[in-house]
């Protein structure tokens, strides 16, 4: 089987003579000329430009909800006691309440010892006082 020879720049070329409506130009139309290359370098500045903000705007974004989202930490247990919190979760879970998780039990979990740590030692002082 013989191989065609074909050249999509050559073909380009010609398109492009042939095109009279602004609709009709495709995108490698440009890609020879002078002209191409400043609007092709001037379209990936742009999108840098907009794609820096973007960034910014989620960093600035992540910034302002670490306040309020979930912290993912390591933490060393006894096995027996993960074994049981899983537990915990699948019970409350087998009850109805699908979408309760072990970050939910471990939250109230450290909320009735907070209590309890108050009721005994009074304030908890905060560590980065």
């Amino acid at each position: 089987m013989a191989r065609k020879n074909f050249n999509i720049f050559e073909q380009s070329k010609k398109i492009a003579e042939q095109k009279t409506k602004v609709s009709d130009i495709d995108y490698l139309d440009n890609f020879e000329t002078e002209e191409g290359k400043e609007s092709d370098n001037q379209i990936v500045n742009d999108s840098k430009k907009e794609a820096s903000l973007k960034v910014e705007k989620k960093t600035k974004a992540k910034k302002e909800t670490k306040k309020v989202a979930w912290v993912r930490q390591s933490i060393i247990a006894d096995p027996d006691k993960m074994q049981l919190l899983k537990d915990i979760v699948h019970t409350v879970k087998s009850t109805g309440r699908y979408t309760y998780s072990q970050k939910e039990a471990l939250s109230e979990a450290i909320e009735l010892l907070k209590k309890k740590v108050e009721r005994q030692y009074g304030e908890i002082k905060s560590l980065e006082e």
